[in-house]
């Protein structure tokens, strides 16, 4: 929820499936201050939790998953760095988002050797990653001309190799790889427009009507679409990940399979450049 007193209180309760008795105290101030905390309580609300965390003896490792949900409600935000700031030491926080929070506390963290950063990069593979991702969980073994195709069709999107490798696993790897683009393209489609259907109008239209490009830089964008904004709206996909990478200071590009299914929708909506 979006809302600093029912993200506490799940919370809590994820908490409780392990340790009955956690958050007691908490849980009653919350109902003090229901139905919603004003911004003073946030510090408040932070300090008990890190108390109840604390008196527990033993490791707490907390997931917050999708965290861009909930990124921009300003109270939660500030209640995870204060808690941040002041992490007990027996609590291990995970955090998954789209996009990065905005802390300061982070780059402090960093430095102290108290933050583990995986970024999208990370998580993408590289030849040498493909080929034994592939030699050993699929037990398939390609030349090295066919792990360069299957490395430039998937970018290392490891959903991506999965389909490949289940393919490969049953049909040889030259024709396989050349028909494979239309097994992927069933994914990323799904991917593309689950995606784009939670942006705004004006991000959507963006995206569909720059797909025409091969490099993408605000300028071209802005001369294309005739607006003055390309640099801003590029920046934050960048900063988002969604579906696009940087090639160079300024300088962008879908991937491949996202650039030919928005260019194919364009097309299909008759939109008028």
């Amino acid at each position: 929820d979006n809302d600093l007193i029912p993200f506490i209180t799940y919370l809590i309760e994820s908490i409780r499936i392990h340790y009955p008795s956690f958050g007691t105290a908490l849980l009653n101030k919350l109902q003090e201050k229901e139905p919603y905390a004003k911004e003073r309580d946030t510090a408040t609300l932070s300090a008990l939790f890190i108390n109840e965390v604390a008196s527990i003896q033993t490791t707490i490792k907390l997931v917050l998953d999708d965290f861009h949900v909930v990124q921009e409600t300003e109270k939660i935000s500030a209640f995870i760095e204060y808690v941040l700031k002041n992490c007990p030491k027996n609590l291990h926080l995970i955090i998954a988002s789209r996009t990065r929070p905005k802390w300061q506390i982070l780059t402090k963290l960093m430095l102290e050797g108290n933050l583990l950063e995986i970024k999208q990069d990370d998580l993408l593979l590289t030849i040498e990653e493909v080929e034994v991702l592939l030699s050993e969980c699929y037990k398939v073994e390609v030349d090295n001309d066919d792990l360069q195709d299957i490395h430039a069709l998937t970018e290392g999107w490891v959903i991506a190799l999965g389909m490949v490798g289940v393919r490969l696993q049953e049909y040889k790897p030259l024709p396989v790889i050349k028909q494979e683009k239309h097994s992927l393209s069933d994914l990323f489609q799904y991917i593309v427009f689950e995606v784009l259907d939670k942006q705004p109008s004006h991000i959507k239209s963006f995206i569909e009507r720059t797909s025409i490009l091969e490099d993408l830089s605000a300028p071209v964008c802005n001369q294309l679409l005739g607006i003055q904004n390309s640099s801003a709206i590029l920046e934050a996909l960048f900063e988002k990940h969604i579906f696009i990478v940087s090639t160079n200071p300024s300088q962008y590009r879908y991937h491949g399979l996202v650039r030919e299914l928005t260019e194919n929708h364009l097309k299909s909506s008759n939109y008028d450049l």
